[in-house]
C-alpha cells in the first residue's frame, strides 16, 4: 500500500526518491569496482605463488657445464626479484585502492542516513505543520466554559449530555443566541472536587462564538444564581494568543505614560472626555444682511 503524504511533502518525498536513486547507482558502480579489484587482488596473490614456486624450483636447477652456474643463478634471481618487486608495487596500490573504496562506502553510508535523517524530520515538521493548521483552524470556533458544575453521573455519555444541557441553557436563554449549536463538548484538566473543570465547546460556526463572548458580560445580571458564575471566553488560536500578549504589554507600557487606555477590537485605544453637547455650546450670532 503506498504512503499518502500532503502535496507539498509528495513533492519533497518524489526528488528525495530521485536523489535516493542516483545514490544507489553510485552505490552500485562501487560495488562493481570493488568486485574488480577483489578480482585483481586473487590474480597477484596467485602471481606470488607462482613465482614462489618458481624460486623454489629454481634452487633444484642444474646448469649445463659450458655455463656459469653462478652467472646464471644471480641473472635469475634478479630477475625473480624484480619481478617480485612489480607485484608488490602492484599489490600494494590495489590495496590502497580497495581502502579507498571501503572510505567511499562509508562516505556513501553516512550520506544516506543523513539524508534519510532530513526526509523524516521534513516530512514530521509537515505533518506537525498540517497537524497545527488543523487545531488553529478548530480553535477560531471555540469557546471555554468556566465555573459549570460537573455531573455526578458514571457514564461519559450520560455527563456529557448533562454538560450539553447547562450549557443550551445559557446560550439559547440567558444569552438569546440562538444559531449557537453545539458541535462537540468536552472537559479539560484534572478532576477536581472542590472546583468544576473548564468546557471546550466547539460551535457550528466562528460567528456564533464572538456572539456569544461579546454577551458573556450580560450573565451578571442572569436570573438564576449558578447562571451569574458562569464565565465564557474564546479558546484562543496560538497566534491570538501572541498578538494579545503583545496587547497587554502595550496597554500596560501605555498606562505607565499616563492617560487612560484600553483594548478595543484588537487595538489599544486612549479613552477620551466625551465631547460637550451641543446644547450646552454657547450658541452663536447669525447675522443676516437682507
Amino acid at each position: 500500500m503506498d504512503t499518502w503524504f500532503c502535496r507539498p511533502c509528495s513533492a519533497e518525498w518524489k526528488m528525495d526518491k530521485k536523489e535516493h536513486a542516483r545514490m544507489r547507482e553510485e552505490l552500485k558502480g562501487l560495488n562493481h569496482k570493488n568486485v574488480e579489484i577483489s578480482n585483481k587482488m586473487k590474480v597477484l596473490e596467485n602471481r606470488c605463488n607462482s613465482w614462489s614456486k618458481e624460486v623454489e624450483d629454481s634452487d633444484e636447477t642444474e646448469f649445463p657445464l659450458e655455463c656459469n652456474p653462478k652467472k646464471g643463478e644471480k641473472d635469475a634471481r634478479d630477475k625473480q626479484h624484480s619481478d617480485m618487486a612489480s607485484i608488490k608495487e602492484e599489490k600494494k596500490k590495489f590495496r590502497q585502492d580497495n581502502e579507498n573504496f571501503i572510505d567511499m562506502i562509508v562516505s556513501l553510508e553516512n550520506r544516506w542516513e543523513k539524508r534519510e535523517e532530513e526526509i523524516i524530520k521534513k516530512v514530521m515538521d509537515k505533518v506537525a505543520e498540517h497537524m497545527g493548521e488543523i487545531q488553529e483552524k478548530e480553535k477560531k470556533k471555540n469557546i471555554i466554559v468556566f465555573n459549570v458544575p460537573e455531573s455526578k453521573k458514571k457514564e461519559t455519555r450520560e455527563r456529557v449530555a448533562d454538560d450539553v444541557k447547562k450549557c443550551e441553557e445559557v446560550f439559547p436563554e440567558a444569552l438569546e443566541v440562538r444559531d449557537a449549536k453545539i458541535e462537540r463538548i468536552y472537559r479539560i484538566g484534572k478532576g477536581n472536587n472542590d472546583k468544576a473543570r473548564p468546557i471546550i465547546v466547539e460551535l457550528n460556526e466562528a460567528e456564533a462564538k464572538w456572539k456569544l463572548v461579546k454577551r458573556a458580560k450580560n450573565l451578571k445580571n442572569a436570573s438564576h444564581a449558578r447562571i451569574k458564575q458562569v464565565i465564557i471566553a474564546p479558546d484562543l488560536t496560538r497566534k491570538e494568543r501572541e498578538e494579545n500578549d503583545k496587547l497587554r504589554e502595550e496597554l500596560k507600557l501605555r498606562r505607565q505614560a499616563g492617560g487612560k487606555w484600553i483594548i478595543r477590537k484588537g487595538k489599544v485605544i486612549k479613552l477620551h472626555d466625551e465631547p460637550e453637547k451641543e446644547r450646552d455650546l454657547p450658541k452663536k450670532k447669525i447675522n443676516v444682511n437682507i
